[in-house]
C-alpha cells in the first residue's frame, strides 16, 4: 500500500492487522487488497501526500462514470422519445421508458451487492461514492418506470398514476439507500401525489373548480407527518427532513393564503406562516439547524406584509406595501443575525 518510509501511524496499524488476519487464514490476500482500497477511498486524508491524489482519483472516477452513464441513459431516452413521441405506439413508449429504468435498477443492485463487507442500508458516516451513485440510479429509474406506468394508465389517469407510482418506488429506493437525494425525491413525489389525488378527490366529492383549500390542508398534514418522521428518526438525514417538512408547510400556507377563495382560508394560511416563522426561529435556537433559521426568517419576512396587504385589500397603497415589505425583511434579517450570534462569533 505504501513504502516503508511513507506510512502514517494509522496505515501502519491497518497493515499490521491485515497481515495478522491473512497469516491466520481469516482473510484472503484479495480481501486485504479490497480493505486497503476502501480505506484509501474513505480516508484519503490519513495517507501521505504522495498517495492522496491517487486515492482521491480512485474514489472520484467511478462515481463520475456512474453519473455520466446515467446522464447518457436519460439523454438517449429523451432523444428517442422527444421528436416522435406522438407517432410511437403505446407499447413502444412503455418499452423505451421501462427498459432503461429496469437496467438502472439492475445496475444499482449490482453496485449494492458487490459492496465490500456487504450492503448496509443505513451505513454510518458520510455517504460513500458508491451509495451516491446507487441513489442517482434508483431515482432516475423510479421516474422512468413511473412514466411507463402513466402511459399504460392513459391520459385521464396519467398524472395521478405517475406520481403515485413514483412515490411507491421511491419509498423502496429510500428504504434500500437512504440518502439526501432519495429523500428529497421521495418528498417531491409525495407532494405531487398528495396534490394530484387531493385535487381529483375534491372535484369528485364537491364538484369544486378550486381545490386549493383541500390541497393546502392535505399538504399541511404531509408536512406534519414528515416532520414527525424526521424528528423521530424514521429518516436518516434529520436536518434535511426537517427542512423539507418546513418547505412543504410553507407551500401549504401559501396555497391556503393565496389560492383560497375565502377569508377563513387566507387567515388559516397566514396563521400557518406565523407558526412556521415562530417554530423555525425557536427550533433554530434549540437545535442550531441552519435550515430552520432560513425557514423562520423567510416565513417572518413574508407573513407580515402579505397578511396586511390582503386583509386591508391593498388600502396602504404601493408605497406603503413596499415599505412594509422592506421593514419586514430588515426585521427578519436583524433577528436572524441576533440568533446566529448565539451560535457563532461575528
Amino acid at each position: 500500500m505504501t513504502g516503508p518510509g511513507l506510512r502514517t501511524p494509522d496505515v501502519e496499524r491497518l497493515e499490521a492487522v491485515l497481515e495478522r488476519l491473512v497469516a491466520a487464514g481469516r482473510l484472503s490476500a484479495d480481501q486485504a487488497v479490497e480493505v486497503r482500497t476502501d480505506y484509501a477511498d474513505a480516508a484519503p486524508a490519513t495517507l501521505p501526500p504522495t498517495e492522496r491524489g491517487a486515492a482521491a482519483w480512485r474514489a472520484v472516477l467511478p462515481e463520475v462514470g456512474g453519473y455520466v452513464g446515467g446522464a447518457f441513459v436519460v439523454a438517449a431516452v429523451l432523444v428517442l422519445l422527444g421528436p416522435r413521441w406522438d407517432s410511437l405506439t403505446a407499447a413502444l413508449q412503455v418499452s423505451l421508458l421501462l427498459g432503461p429504468g429496469l437496467l438502472l435498477v439492475l445496475a444499482a443492485g449490482a453496485l449494492s451487492v458487490t459492496t465490500p463487507g456487504g450492503w448496509r442500508p443505513r451505513a454510518a458516516g458520510n455517504p460513500s461514492p458508491r451509495r451516491r451513485v446507487v441513489a442517482v440510479f434508483l431515482v432516475v429509474a423510479a421516474v422512468l418506470v413511473a412514466g411507463a406506468a402513466a402511459v399504460i394508465a392513459g391520459p385521464d389517469l396519467a398524472d395521478r398514476v405517475m406520481s403515485a407510482t413514483a412515490t411507491v418506488l421511491l419509498i423502496g429506493a429510500y428504504a434500500w439507500c437512504p440518502a439526501v437525494l432519495t429523500q428529497l425525491a421521495l418528498l417531491l413525489s409525495a407532494v405531487l401525489t398528495v396534490g394530484t389525488w387531493t385535487a381529483w378527490a375534491a372535484h369528485q366529492l364537491t364538484a369544486t373548480e378550486n381545490p386549493s383549500v383541500a390541497i393546502g390542508v392535505a399538504l399541511t398534514v404531509l408536512a406534519g407527518g414528515w416532520l414527525a418522521g424526521s424528528v423521530g428518526g424514521l429518516v436518516a438525514e434529520r436536518a434535511v427532513g426537517v427542512f423539507g417538512a418546513c418547505a412543504v408547510a410553507f407551500l401549504a400556507a401559501e396555497i391556503l393564503a393565496v389560492g383560497g377563495e375565502s377569508t377563513a382560508a387566507a387567515v388559516a394560511g397566514y396563521l400557518l406562516l406565523a407558526v412556521l416563522a415562530a417554530g423555525g426561529l425557536v427550533g433554530y435556537v434549540r437545535t442550531r439547524l441552519i435550515g430552520l433559521l432560513v425557514v423562520g426568517v423567510v416565513a417572518l419576512a413574508v407573513v407580515v406584509p402579505q397578511a396586511v396587504l390582503d386583509l386591508t385589500d391593498g388600502a396602504i397603497g404601493a408605497g406603503g406595501a413596499l415599505l412594509l415589505v422592506g421593514m419586514s425583511v430588515i426585521g427578519a434579517s436583524v433577528l436572524g443575525f441576533r440568533l446566529r450570534r448565539g451560535g457563532s462569533p461575528g
